[in-house]
């Protein structure tokens, strides 16, 4: 276990934006021994939510992993339960299963989806019962085991076509933690990459071009896709500035120009990055902090939105505070940026690269 809240910090920042959401789930459920069922695509972070889940606990014990779709249907029971010597051809000495192991600490459970039925109801026992039973055993072993499960598929589905018990569901589905795909959490996107980078190559920074391509490709393999092409970035950059090709990911450009809109959604951004640079006197600094999100997020808006820090001058209505337009150059592979007043720093060859 951590004694000094690093990696529980390192969770956090990996989670992303849906922390808000995320993170109220995770900490209420977290110290408890609740069962959560964690339901998302495949690469959205559902085993990181577990190990959030089992640091929130402050258990004892380890965090036992298992995947249900990896290991053949004949051996599932000794992986989960353990087995006694003889009990089967083979077994010369008696062996722990995962919930064994995962003893006053937590089992997860990942594509519990796949587990074949009649392996559905020895759990549904264990679960019920707060023991198993090793294969050739007749004696039932206590255990202090928290169970998380994870999927990608949809249980209640399964359950209405008879390939996933709903007793068993329901057992399971005591807090629900779904987590979106990326591809509907653009916000996330930059506060992962930096993650990633900090992780890889504290020295580099993102240049402007690789964040429009990140946020313009639709990332179907999730948070794991955007990690390995941070990777990849990592080893292929400068070391100073991450480029858009350096990411190796394909983003496909329209065939003809069209003309940025404002969502609703966006206008409701616009104007609360606005109002909070007002209150911060133009510090983009003071304002991220204040929306609670980092200065290089704060930065990448700032220029999205085509608005600048707010600078308090004479000439408003009233004494107020104007909002200027941005003051666009040239960016990174033809990519526009904020001036260098906007809080950039200029590359060699005009380059922007967000701090």
């Amino acid at each position: 276990m951590p004694t000094d809240g690093s990696e529980v910090e390192r969770y956090d920042k990996l989670l992303g934006a849906q922390l808000e959401e995320v993170h109220w789930y995770v900490d209420r459920a977290g110290p408890s021994s609740t069962t959560v069922l964690i339901q998302g695509e495949s690469g959205t972070g559902k085993e990181l939510v577990a190990e959030a889940l089992h640091w929130r606990s402050q258990r004892k014990g380890e965090l036992v992993r298992l995947n249900c779709g990896a290991i053949p249907e004949g051996l599932v029971d000794s992986e989960l339960f353990g087995h006694e010597r003889g009990s089967f051809t083979g077994a010369d000495a008696g062996r722990a299963g995962h919930f064994e192991a995962a003893n006053n600490g937590t089992l997860f459970l990942d594509e519990v989806g796949n587990m074949p039925p009649r392996l559905q109801a020895r759990l549904l026992r264990v679960l019920q019962s707060g023991a198993i039973t090793r294969i050739g055993s007749s004696k039932p072993k206590p255990l202090n085991v928290r169970v998380l499960a994870a999927t990608n598929a949809d249980l209640w589905a399964m359950c209405e076509r008879g390939e996933f018990r709903k007793d068993l569901y329901y057992r399971l589905n005591v807090v629900s933690i779904v987590l979106k795909p990326l591809r509907e959490r653009r916000d996330d996107i930059l506060l992962l990459a930096d993650a990633f980078l900090l992780k890889y190559l504290p020295s580099a920074r993102f240049a402007l071009c690789a964040i429009e391509a990140m946020q313009a490709y639709e990332w179907p393999g999730n948070v794991r896709e955007l990690d390995h092409a941070v990777q990849r970035a990592a080893l292929f950059c400068d070391g100073i500035a991450v480029r858009a090709k350096d990411l190796g990911i394909a983003i496909r450009t329209p065939d003809a120009p069209s003309v940025p809109t404002l969502s609703r959604m966006d206008e409701v951004e616009r104007d609360m990055l606005v109002r909070a640079l007002e209150a911060a006197g133009g510090v983009q600094r003071v304002a991220a902090a204040t929306l609670g999100i980092t200065e290089r997020v704060m930065s990448y808006k700032v220029h999205k939105f085509g608005i600048v820090n707010t600078l308090r001058r004479p000439g408003g209505k009233g004494g107020k505070t104007q909002v200027d337009s941005v003051r666009e150059q040239p960016g990174v592979e033809g990519v526009d940026g904020p001036s260098l007043s906007q809080g950039g720093t200029e590359m060699e060859g005009g380059e922007q690269v967000v701090e």
